[in-house]
């Protein structure tokens, strides 16, 4: 009894520290965030949200890899709108970079737990030559970089996997209705907000003062000829009316093959 009474009074303490940090961690947040308000500093207070959030998606991903694919999937969605908030900041371009490594981490250490077979291409042999053929170009020593070279291949070859993570996620009729709905919302989203944009103008979803290198991207009008009547490009989440109107047909291609399965 003795034993039990004291394990429940450790217990206790344990939880009441655990509990008085975290509202003491939470109050000097809260602190410093009013701090940046009040200092009229909101790029700070973006760069420090941003951080967190990352961390929190890169611990849902290494801890289950199904959900990293809809942060990924999610993260494409909204990573133009972040880009422009914060300056057109690169950065934040090859943040998918480091989400998509964890995710291909998190897979590949799960199916090695459970002994399951990858699923094997049936392009696998082309895709292996076109593979170490731009390996060799990257490597051309007319070249006045190995980096291009190597950015070259990134940008081929770095999600390649992702065809291995899509084909296991899809492993049942309920997993495929369920990344389904899940970009069905996504392009909604990205369409309700571009309608709402093409009403309200570039003011909305965009930032007062836009990056130069962008600025011309995220305010272009179209002007008739004729009746010389001006009508602004919505961007929505995306810093140009192309990147706009490049993921509304490829997230309406799966929301036609979604009304195909429903």
């Amino acid at each position: 009894m003795k034993i039990g009474a004291l394990r429940d009074s450790f217990d206790f303490f344990h939880n009441s520290g655990r509990n008085l940090l975290t509202v003491a961690l939470i109050a000097l947040a809260a602190y410093a965030c009013a701090n940046l308000i009040i200092e009229d500093d909101l790029l700070t207070l973006y760069y420090v949200g941003l951080v967190v959030l990352g961390i929190v998606a890169l611990v849902a991903i290494l801890k289950d890899w199904r959900t990293g694919v809809y942060c990924f999937v999610a993260w494409i969605a909204v990573e133009d709108l972040i880009r422009k908030y914060l300056g057109n900041n690169m950065a934040v371009y090859f943040a998918k970079d480091f989400l998509a490594l964890a995710l291909y981490v998190s897979f590949f250490v799960a199916r090695r737990s459970t002994l399951t077979k990858l699923c094997r291409p049936p392009f696998l042999i082309p895709l292996l030559v076109f593979f170490w053929l731009c390996v060799l170009q990257a490597f051309n020593p007319a070249s006045t970089s190995v980096f291009y070279g190597l950015m070259g291949l990134k940008l081929s070859f770095f999600y390649a996997p992702l065809f291995l993570v899509g084909h296991a996620l899809v492993d049942s009729d309920k997993e495929l209705r369920r990344f389904f709905f899940f970009n069905s919302v996504l392009i909604l989203l990205v369409a309700g907000f571009g309608i709402t944009q093409s009403i309200l103008g570039p003011t909305f979803l965009n930032p007062e003062v836009i990056q130069e290198d962008i600025r011309g991207l995220s305010t272009l009008y179209r002007i008739s000829p004729i009746t010389g009547s001006i009508a602004y490009r919505p961007t929505s989440f995306f810093v140009s009316a192309g990147r706009f109107q490049n993921s509304w047909l490829f997230r309406g291609f799966w929301l036609w093959v979604l009304a195909g399965f429903s």
